[in-house]
Parts: C-alpha cells; sequence; structure tokens
C-alpha cells in the first residue's frame, strides 16, 4: 500500500531537518576561516540517484548552501550535470526541481551543466533536450542577473554562461555541454573573447578521467567526433589566458581526480573532477566546497556531505592549490608520462608494449599497459613514439616544471598496401578492380586519414553486406557468381565518410553452402566435437525466409565475439585453452533468430 504524499513530504523534510542539525552541530567545524577578500563556490557533482531514489539527500545539499550562504559567502552553486537519471522522467525532474527552488528561495545563483542522462534519449545522438530546457532553460533564469546574454543552441541551455562580482573583479562561469560539438566550442570562443577582462571558470560533463588525464578517444567513446576533454584542452581551454579552473563530473570508475596545466599564456589551469553517484545513496550526499582566496591566491577545496555531517579528509578530497602562477620558479625538472595505444576509440583502443618513446632527446620503452615516464628539462621539445607494425608518430611539446606533464600517442597499423595521399581516402588492396575471383571473397583495405577510424563497412551490389569496428580492414566476403560492385567505405573520428569502389566477377562458390531447410544454421567449421587449435576457421551460412540481416558468434554462451551483416561467415576466432561451446546466431529482418552449436 503506498503511502500518502503528505506522510511522505513530511519523512522527508523530517530528515533533511536532522541532516542539517548534525551538519550545523558536527560539520561546519571543519570549515577554513576566511578573509574578508574570500569566496565560496559549492560544487554539486552528478546528482541523478539523488533525482531518482534519494531526494531528501538533493535537498539536503541546496538547504546546506542555503543556510550557509551568508556565513560562507557562497557566491554560485555549480552542478556539473547528470541532474537526473532519466532525462525524460516527471518524478526525476519534479525531485531535482524541488531541490534546485530551495536555491531560488534564498537568493543563491546556480548554474547547472548538462549531462548525457539529462538529454531525450541515452545515448543522446540527436541532442534532442526538450525536457531539461523544460525547467533548467532560459525561461528559469530570465530574471536573474547572474545570466549571461547568450546561448546556444539559440533559446536553450545546453551551453550558457554565468556572471558575478566579488572584490571588484568579475568572474564568468562558461557553462558546456556533454562532449561539445565544434559549433559550441565556436560559440564559447565569441563568449571568451567578448571577456577577457573575466576569471574564468569552465563547467562541463565529461572532461577529466579518474586516472587524472584528459579525457580521450580510448577513456569513454563518448560522441565520437564531438570534442572530448582532451580536444577540449588543445581546441578551447589551454589558448585563454583567463581560464583557471575546469570542473566536470561523469565518469564512474573513481570518485575524484585532478591535474594542472599552464595554458599557452602560462596561466595555470586547474581540472577537477568528482563524481559520487555509485556510493552509498547515490553518493551519500557529497559536495565539493571550493574557497577562493585572491589574497592569498589559493584555492582551497573540502568535501563535505550536509546528509551526514561528515567530511572526507583524504588528500583527494581534501588539497589547496595555488590558483594563479605568480611567477615563482619552478622545480627545473619536467616530468612527462603517457601512453601508447592504437587510433580508435572507445573498446578498439589497445596499449602498445615495447613503443619507444622519444622526447626532447631522452628515451623510454613502454611497459606492459602501454605507459612510460620521462624526466628533462623543461622547453618546447619535439616528441615521438614508434612500434613495429605502426606508423610513427610526431608532435611538439612544451613542458612544464610545475605540474606533471600528459604526452599521449595513438598510432596508426602500416597500412596493408601503398595507399592515396589524399587525407582522408581509402584504398582497397584486394580484390583488384575488374578481378575474377573465387567466393568467399578476401577483402582488405587501408586508409590514409589524420583521424582515428570509427568504422569499415563493405557494400555488394549496393547493399550493405558487412560492417565492423576498428581500424584495419581484412576479412571474407561470400559472393554470388556473376559480376558485382563491391564498395568498402570508412568512417572516421570527424565524421567523414570516404571509400573505394572495384568491380570483381565471381566463378563458381566455394565455402559453406546453405541447407535447403528453412529456416536453418549450417556451421561447415568448425565440426561439432573437434579438437581445434587456439585460432580455428569458422564457416556457417544461413538459409531463412526474410532477408538475413546479421550473423553472429557467441562462446560459451556469454560473449558475441564477431558479427556480420549478412547470412555467411567466414573468420577466424581466437579462444583460450579449454573446452568450449561455440554458438552461430542468425536474424532475419522480422527480428526472427536461429541458433546452431558446436562443442
Amino acid at each position: 500500500m503506498s503511502r500518502p504524499y503528505s506522510s511522505l513530504l513530511a519523512s522527508r523534510i523530517t530528515l533533511v531537518s536532522i541532516a542539517l542539525l548534525l551538519a550545523t552541530l558536527l560539520g561546519t567545524s571543519g570549515l577554513h576561516a576566511q578573509s574578508t577578500s574570500d569566496f565560496t563556490i559549492v560544487v554539486l557533482p552528478d546528482t541523478q540517484n539523488y533525482s531518482q531514489f534519494h531526494p531528501e539527500i538533493f535537498d539536503s545539499q541546496t538547504q546546506w548552501v542555503a543556510n550557509n550562504a551568508a556565513g560562507q559567502n557562497i557566491k554560485l552553486v555549480i552542478g556539473v550535470g547528470d541532474v537526473v537519471n532519466n532525462g525524460t522522467s516527471a518524478t526525476e525532474t519534479g525531485n531535482a526541481n524541488h531541490s534546485i527552488s530551495i536555491l531560488d528561495q534564498a537568493g543563491v545563483p546556480y548554474v547547472f551543466a548538462i549531462g548525457n542522462h539529462d538529454y531525450e534519449t541515452l545515448p543522446p545522438t540527436s541532442r534532442a533536450a526538450t525536457t531539461f530546457n523544460g525547467y533548467l532553460g532560459p525561461s528559469r533564469y530570465a530574471n536573474k542577473a547572474y545570466y549571461g546574454s547568450s546561448n546556444f543552441p539559440a533559446g536553450s541551455n545546453e551551453n550558457f554562461y554565468a556572471n558575478f562580482t566579488w572584490g571588484g573583479k568579475s568572474y564568468l562561469i562558461l557553462v558546456l555541454e556533454y562532449v561539445p560539438r565544434d559549433s559550441a566550442l565556436a560559440w564559447a570562443k565569441s563568449i571568451l573573447d567578448a571577456n577577457t577582462d573575466k576569471e574564468v571558470i569552465v563547467v562541463t560533463h565529461s572532461y577529466l578521467y579518474s586516472d587524472s588525464t584528459t579525457v580521450d578517444e580510448c577513456d569513454t567513446a563518448d560522441m565520437v567526433g564531438d570534442n572530448d576533454g582532451s580536444r577540449q584542452w588543445s581546441n578551447l581551454i589551454s589558448q585563454y589566458s583567463n581560464i583557471s579552473v575546469v570542473l566536470s563530473g561523469h565518469v564512474t570508475n573513481k570518485f575524484n581526480a585532478r591535474r594542472s596545466d599552464p595554458g599557452i599564456a602560462g596561466n595555470f589551469v586547474h581540472q577537477i573532477f568528482a563524481n559520487w553517484q555509485d556510493w552509498t545513496n547515490g553518493g551519500n550526499g557529497y559536495l565539493r566546497i571550493m574557497q577562493f582566496s585572491p589574497s592569498n591566491n589559493t584555492i582551497n577545496v573540502e568535501t563535505y556531505s550536509p546528509y551526514t555531517g561528515l567530511f572526507l579528509t583524504d588528500s583527494g578530497n581534501q588539497f589547496t592549490l595555488k590558483w594563479h602562477n605568480d611567477g615563482a620558479a619552478g622545480s627545473g625538472s619536467a616530468v612527462v608520462s603517457g601512453r601508447v595505444r592504437t587510433a580508435a576509440y572507445g573498446t578498439g583502443c589497445s596499449s602498445i608494449v615495447g613503443a619507444t618513446v622519444n622526447v626532447g632527446g631522452a628515451t623510454a620503452t613502454t611497459d606492459s599497459t602501454g605507459r612510460y615516464s620521462l624526466t628533462l628539462q623543461p622547453g618546447q621539445v619535439s616528441a615521438s613514439a614508434s612500434a613495429a607494425g605502426y606508423q610513427t608518430g610526431t608532435k611538439t611539446a612544451a613542458l612544464n616544471d610545475y605540474f606533471p606533464n600528459q604526452l599521449d600517442f595513438f598510432l596508426f597499423p602500416v597500412p596493408p598496401c601503398p595507399q592515396s595521399t589524399t587525407d582522408p581516402s581509402l584504398t582497397i588492396c584486394k580484390p583488384l578492380n575488374n578481378s575474377t575471383v573465387t567466393s568467399p571473397v578476401n577483402v582488405v583495405a587501408g586508409v590514409n586519414s589524420s583521424a582515428p577510424i570509427n568504422s569499415f563497412s563493405i557494400w555488394l551490389d549496393g547493399i550493405k553486406v558487412y560492417s565492423t569496428p576498428g581500424v584495419t580492414l581484412n576479412t571474407n566476403v561470400t559472393i554470388s557468381p556473376g559480376s558485382h560492385q563491391l564498395i568498402v567505405k570508412a568512417t572516421n573520428g570527424n565524421k567523414q565518410v570516404f571509400g573505394q569502389t572495384v568491380n570483381v566477377t565471381t566463378g563458381s562458390t566455394t565455402g559453406c553452402q546453405p541447407l535447403t531447410t528453412v529456416p536453418s544454421e549450417h556451421i561447415c567449421a568448425p565440426a561439432n566435437n573437434a579438437t581445434v587449435s587456439s585460432t580455428f576457421q569458422v564457416l556457417s551460412a544461413a538459409h531463412m525466409a526474410n532477408p538475413v540481416n546479421n550473423s553472429q558468434i557467441w562462446l560459451d554462451g556469454v560473449k558475441k565475439v564477431y558479427q556480420v551483416s549478412g547470412p555467411n561467415i567466414n573468420t577466424s576466432v581466437t579462444a583460450a585453452a579449454g573446452s568450449h561451446r561455440l554458438t552461430v546466431q542468425s536474424i532475419d529482418s522480422t527480428g526472427a533468430i536461429i541458433n546452431r552449436r558446436s562443442s
């Protein structure tokens, strides 16, 4: 039996009241004393699980801010995104609205970035944000003096800014969308170019990774082709001398991380990540109290929960940063570290072991995780990474002796045949144009692309018969006898699609032939109960009443190890020593499924 709303509300208010009483008695004793020039910004990491499961915790956070706004001189509250778990949930947005409205009632300024869960769909490939803009859009801020006069896209709060002034200095909070598009960064540059007199804090949902490196193509594969953390740094953040802080959340495999780097003007940029969504009660109410002290040139960061009244006091949660570069000498030695990986996205990335890294003449060899570290003199240097089977990667870097330097390399495999010099372009190595071939046909292709490759696809007579993520293409395609047009296409991280076309004539078909039974799955190899080597060939053919959309290989019923668009499989599979169950599954255009197992 459900409890009446009034009872639920009373319980919620009671819980918040008890938590805030504990906070008053226990929590505030840990806060640093402030000078008259100091001010505070409170950061709310991902609140999504509070909005869905624990609205009383979200209330406790904003109520604590309201109660302490005057005493702590809180100038602003910043939400780093994922305000809710389900972007279209009326219950969750209602809970979030209730908690944020506490700040409205107290007159405390705030900004909330949009996270991936705040869009209409997950993943947010369409970037539709109707619900988010309905309750956290421009209309909510319309009468707030701190709200900026421009947003992007026009009429939305996916990208916007806010201002405040303290101690005679103006501050600008630049709020960017989740993995910003190039157009969003162009808008951001227009705002920054018009506000060079202001100190800038950047807020965006996904920027810093849990290992204290900027999010790159290998970390999350979020919104491929848009600006991950690494691109945001090089394309925007490092370019402006008045940016001093970047705040983000999103990542879940660690609760906090931070790094600092100088921008191109030598300004210190402190990049801070925090997210407790996977902890007890969706985060137990922990928030960040950032005390800015212009007179001391420091940013003091504390981590506190108004819900429990407790502080986290380890070095990852309580620390002090030198806010601005005051010209003091560094250590004299620059520490450089990074990783060498294949140029791809997400799971397509792999560490390159034994690569040689040369930075300014100092060399190191990557370990089993593709990592290396060097110490040398600071300054402008040339750097390279090389490994057998890969093209050498080169770059230049300005090494500093204030903070550790991150220098990563993403290497492209050596193409399987000579490539065009056009960037981007694709060359079909096999089969040759106007050649006569035997089915199944070995299709091999390489690319010349400065952006990592996202996927390959093979089209036969205008129909896509195969697709795969990754950086190389080498597969077999079954083609019926006769003349055919074969096209191979690739998509890179800049969202460019490019390819090449060849014409082939196929003689008699060999390989695995489908059974006459409909529906049926015929596994020609390996034979049932066969003993095979660790890498073995799988040949199969499906016969279904409707066109086959895809065929898949599963090992031991738990892992899909291969998929092809079509009824025929001719590929190699690697398995650990031991007994295994191999299943080939085909799905037709109506969604019907057939399976065949081989032990």
